[in-house]
């Protein structure tokens, strides 16, 4: 299928970094940033889980493998990240064709992220955030449109000091830190949001430091506009 003319400007960036309570942390060239939630997403999938867990015991104590309230409970699942995943990737796909943005680069998201931001885990059976089902979304509306997607692997990003254009490496000490939860205090002096940080040196991997240097001038990246999702037809998920 041949992509979808489309106006767009390939020296131009989108940085994703992907966490848990924030969803998907973007960072343009532009030297916009905004922030779609996940803490709605998580809540779900821990009541989806338990709920999952409870109807299971319910099973074994019964004898039965498999039930219409399970069914049920599998295809909410599906529908609720379908629907989420879709918002998501919409909503960037328009921001970038907005802005005529080229390329999409996203950190890789490994499931140990996910197990710190959620803290402990006792069921093995837990189901995770399907990640990879966002960034297959993604990947295919970028083929549509003749965006580039680019991943790139996330080591150092969280810790290294982006505005300072800290070189991206491991090292005893580095030069900015989290304060806490959600900030990062730059050695440049100036605070910002810890994931934005991340998606900084998510862009630095792939554009170098030179568009950093203009984002970090212009001050936008350190008030990043938050974006809600939530999927349609999900009343009966907690909010």
């Amino acid at each position: 299928v041949q992509p979808e003319k489309k106006d767009l400007d390939y020296s131009k960036y989108l940085a994703i970094d992907l966490g848990v309570d924030n969803f998907a942390t973007c960072v343009s060239t532009t030297g916009t940033a905004f922030i779609i939630e996940g803490r709605w997403l998580k809540s779900f999938n821990r009541w989806w889980n338990k709920e999952k867990a409870k109807l299971q015991n319910q099973y074994d104590r019964q004898g039965i493998k498999f039930g219409k309230k399970m069914a049920w409970l599998l295809r909410k699942r599906k529908n609720v990240m379908n629907n989420f995943m879709n918002q998501a990737v919409n909503y960037i796909i328009k921001y970038c064709l907005e802005n005529k943005i080229g390329n999409i680069v996203i950190g890789e998201l490994e499931e140990a992220k996910q197990r710190a931001s959620l803290g402990k885990v006792n069921n093995q059976n837990f189901q995770y955030i399907p990640y990879g089902l966002f960034k297959q979304k993604l990947k295919a509306k970028c083929e549509r449109y003749g965006i580039n997607f680019i991943e790139v692997d996330e080591a150092y990003t969280s810790k290294v000091d982006a505005l300072a254009l800290e070189p991206l490496e491991k090292k005893e000490k580095y030069w900015g830190e989290r304060i806490c939860r959600g900030l990062y205090q730059s050695s440049t002096g100036v605070l910002v949001n810890a994931d934005v940080n991340g998606a900084l040196n998510i862009l630095r991997k792939v554009a170098g430091d030179s568009p950093v240097r203009g984002i970090a001038g212009s001050g936008r990246v350190t008030r990043p506009v938050r974006v809600r999702v939530i999927p349609v037809n999900s009343h009966e998920a907690p909010l």
